[in-house]
This record gives C-alpha cells, sequence and structure tokens, in this order.
C-alpha cells in the first residue's frame, strides 16, 4: 500500500502487529533462518526521528479465512525491486477489517511503522508481548468521492476508522496545540500555573509540563548537539533553573480572608510532603485575587499564562492561557512513562512513550502566536487572568495553606470563632479527605509503569495463526 508524500495526512492510529510470536517460534523457525534475515533486513533499514522503520502492507484477499487479511513485511531497502523482504505478521482482524476495505476502494491510504528493536527482542524471545504498529492514515486517489460513498461496508469502515483514530489528551494533547508554533525563549516575560490544588509534583512533572508548553533549554557547554535531549527541556535542566512559577493561596492569606480558613477547607488541596519537596526550590508565589474587589474572597480556578513581549514594540504581547479543570498534577496532566526498548516514540524526551492520566479533564487554551510587528494582531494582555501578576513570592516565612497549617491555625480560633464548628478535629480529617494519598498515587503509576509491555491477545494469536497455516498450506 504505497503513499505518495504529497497526500495529505488525517491522523494515525495505535495498532499491533498479530502472529509474530507464531512464525517466530522455534517449531516454526527451528534453525532460525527466518530470525537471522529478519535481524540483517532490520540492521539496513532507515529509521525515522521517533526510532521507528516503515514497513509493507500487502493485501492478501485470496486467504479463505480472511478475504480482508493484511500481511505485514519487512523489506530490504538495497533490494526495492526484489521479493527480498520478511513477513512478521499480519494486521489484527478488527484493524483489517476496515482497512482493507477502505484501501481497495481508494478512498484511504495507509503506511505502518515499527519499533525495530522492539520487534526483534519479541522475535528472539518467542514471548506473547505485543509488538506496536503505528498506522498512519492519508487521503486516497478517491478521497474526494468520500460524499458518494453508500455501500455498507465503506460507510461502517469509516466510522470504524473515526473512531480508531489516536487523540491525545493532558501533556500530550497541550503539546500538540502549542507545537504548532515556535515561541521564542529570549521573549518570554511570565510561566504561571495558578491553581486551587497541587498534586505530587517533582522535578520530572514540571520539565514535562514545561516541555509541552513548547519551552527549549539553551545550549550549555557539556551539551553536545548530537545529544537526542540537545534543546529539550529535561528534568535537569528544570533542577538548574526552574521555568515556572506555581501560584496558590498561602496560609496566612487564607487565616486573613473575609470568611476565615472554613470557606477554603473544601476548595484547596496542597500535601505537606510536596510543600516539603518544594520549599526550597523558589517557584511558589501567593495568589492575590484580580480584581482587588475579590481580595478576601476565596479562589477555586486553575489558568495558566505564558507570556512574551516584542523587543520593537513594548504594547505588543503573546503567549497563550490556559483555562479549565486541570488541577496541577500529573493525575490530571498525565505522568510521562518510559518502556525500555521503546523510548523514541516521541520528539521530546520529557514527554515520554506513554503517558498515564487518572482523571478526565476539560479545558481551553486560548493562543495568540507569534507574528510580525507589522501585522495588527490581539494582544495577550487583552485576556485578564483572575490573580495578580506578577504574583508576589512567598517570604521566607510563608507556606501554602495545607491541611496541616489550615488546623494549626483553627487551633489558634478563639472559642467564640470556634462558634458553629463541630471541633477542630472533624475540620482536619475533613480536610485530608480531600487530599488524595500520594504513596497510592505513587504505587498506581508504579504499576501502570510495570504493566507497560501488554500481551498479544488470544484471539488475535487464533486469527494469526489460522492465517499462517493456510499460507503453510498453500
Amino acid at each position: 500500500m504505497p503513499v505518495s508524500h504529497c497526500v495529505k495526512s488525517l491522523g494515525s492510529v495505535e495498532a499491533s502487529v498479530a502472529g509474530l510470536s507464531y512464525i517466530f517460534h522455534t517449531s516454526a523457525d527451528s534453525n532460525g533462518t527466518r530470525l537471522k534475515k529478519l535481524a540483517t533486513i532490520l540492521q539496513k533499514c532507515k529509521r525515522n526521528m521517533y526510532g521507528l522503520t516503515e514497513v509493507v502492507l500487502r493485501r492478501d484477499s485470496k486467504i479463505p479465512a480472511d478475504a480482508n487479511a493484511i500481511s505485514i513485511l519487512v523489506s530490504n531497502p538495497e533490494e526495492i525491486l526484489s521479493s527480498d523482504c520478511v513477513q512478521i505478521g499480519f494486521l489484527p482482524r478488527d484493524v483489517a477489517k476496515w482497512v482493507a476495505p477502505l484501501s481497495d476502494v481508494g478512498l484511504f491510504a495507509f503506511s505502518a511503522y515499527i519499533n525495530p528493536d522492539e520487534t526483534l527482542a519479541s522475535a528472539l524471545e518467542g514471548s506473547n508481548k505485543k509488538v506496536q504498529l503505528h498506522l498512519y492514515v492519508f487521503q486516497g486517489p478517491s478521497f474526494s468521492s468520500i460524499s458518494k460513498i453508500t455501500r455498507t461496508e465503506y460507510v461502517s469502515g469509516v466510522c470504524l476508522l473515526v473512531r480508531a483514530l489516536r487523540r491525545y489528551f493532558g501533556l500530550w494533547r497541550l503539546h500538540e496545540v502549542l507545537g504548532q508554533h515556535t515561541w521564542p525563549e529570549h521573549l518570554e516575560t511570565d510561566f504561571v500555573f495558578g491553581c486551587s490544588s497541587v498534586g505530587s509534583i517533582n522535578a520530572q512533572f514540571l520539565a514535562a509540563f514545561s516541555a509541552a508548553a513548547g519551552k527549549r533549554s539553551s545550549r550549555y557547554y557539556e551539551s553536545e548537539e548530537s545529544d537526542p535531549d540537545w534543546g529539550c527541556w529535561t528534568a535537569s535542566q528544570e533542577i538548574r533553573n526552574p521555568s515556572i512559577k506555581v501560584i496558590f493561596p498561602s496560609a496566612e492569606r487564607v487565616k486573613s480572608s473575609k470568611n476565615g480558613i472554613l470557606a477554603s477547607r473544601r476548595i484547596l488541596c496542597f500535601s505537606e510532603k510536596t510543600w516539603q519537596r518544594l520549599k526550597g526550590v523558589g517557584i511558589l508565589h501567593d495568589a492575590v485575587p484580580c480584581p482587588s474587589y475579590r481580595d478576601g474572597f476565596p479562589m477555586h480556578v486553575k489558568v495558566a499564562r505564558r507570556r512574551f513581549q516584542s523587543k520593537s514594540n513594548a504594547s505588543s504581547s503573546f503567549g497563550w492561557v490556559y483555562c479549565g479543570s486541570h488541577n496541577f498534577s500529573s493525575a490530571a496532566w498525565g505522568r510521562p512513562l518510559f518502556a525500555e526498548v521503546n523510548n523514541k516514540l516521541r520528539s521530546n524526551p520529557s514527554l515520554g512513550s506513554k503517558l498515564h492520566i487518572c482523571n478526565y479533564e476539560v479545558g481551553v487554551v486560548f493562543v495568540v502566536p507569534p507574528t510580525s510587528d507589522a501585522i495588527e494582531t490581539k494582544q495577550l494582555d487583552d485576556i485578564v487572568l483572575p490573580f495578580v501578576v506578577p504574583p508576589p513570592i512567598y517570604k521566607p516565612t510563608d507556606r501554602p495553606a495545607t491541611p496541616q497549617a489550615m488546623r494549626e491555625a483553627l487551633a489558634q480560633l478563639s472559642e467564640a470563632e470556634k462558634c458553629g464548628i463541630e471541633s477542630s478535629e472533624h475540620c482536619g480529617e475533613a480536610l485530608m479527605e480531600e487530599m488524595p494519598n500520594e504513596d497510592e498515587e505513587e504505587a498506581i503509576l508504579q504499576n501502570a509503569s510495570n504493566a507497560y509491555a501488554e500481551e498479544e491477545k488470544e484471539d488475535e494469536k487464533a486469527y494469526a495463526g489460522c492465517l499462517w497455516r493456510q499460507i503453510d498450506s498453500s
């Protein structure tokens, strides 16, 4: 299924190679001839920027078991005109059932890529570990006539394709949106995230969020351009030069609010453990409500902004503003995971090869892209934030309104001030109920990381085994 480089890309689908374990099993390849040939060809194949190698998709409509069968082959790049290739498996049945008819009729074209290291490792082990296949979808030669299709198999195929198209969420979606523009680092004036809940964040998460927002690192003397991490914003860069200001109400601000501490007890979330981790970093800033008449009232906001200003025009501001339901946490934005053999799936190493997200969130990113000063455009400063910027940095005596800080403040209240409250201990328990258990969160994420290597499904193995046997007997 060759694809012209001039056609329009429509997206990608995550699939897998079915039947690889069957054909490279000891009984099927007793002397290892097929395995040796695969290793030789893979060494010759070129890899793209993500470390992936293109494979050939071939229609096998004459296999009795499935008229929609599609074989996956690795071809020798030095012998393009010959049939020097190794078949490694098939598209899974549930993918082939819509790829085959849509490509046959010319509505769509497809290209596929594998990770050669992952593929060879699975073939060597003879294991049932699933080998990922990245399927890219393009407009086919008959795409312009898509509105005229009426046959059920084509309409159904289009619906299945749309459902299967990969959609990014969390950090990856932020990177997809903001990565469409080049943000000039030297013109950045501010990068803030104000929220009422801060999760178990560390240098890795901060670096991942900044990288998703398009932040790039300067070239340091010990860094070489040949380094794959060169120019990328990583955890080591984040530790050396913190990139983002976190805006969260200080305990003193909460205590001095119009309705006191209890007004904020169910809308603020910042664990003592995270505070101890961040207190020496210098990224915490106080949340001062804006406009000023809101001062003294609790804020339940989740807003981020990265602002740039033109050097030649002081009134020209650009950048982006996020507003939504995402707290500043890996549970909301996603924790990047890294697979041992598949660590080049994304162009930025801080974003990982897989993203583990715990929460369902929604948000909007307002983008004012960088433009020429000669072009009149909207200003980022036209978007008013709900807190004062630049925000005041925490003083040495300040601390965030953590449950512990609020319990201590409650204990200092007079009896009259405690009137109407069942007990400060009960309030403390209510506060703790709002807090996520960091140890539990870490355990969940660790389990997700360990479970990254999925196994091939039994129905896919049975399907591919049937196809292999019919090919062998023909």
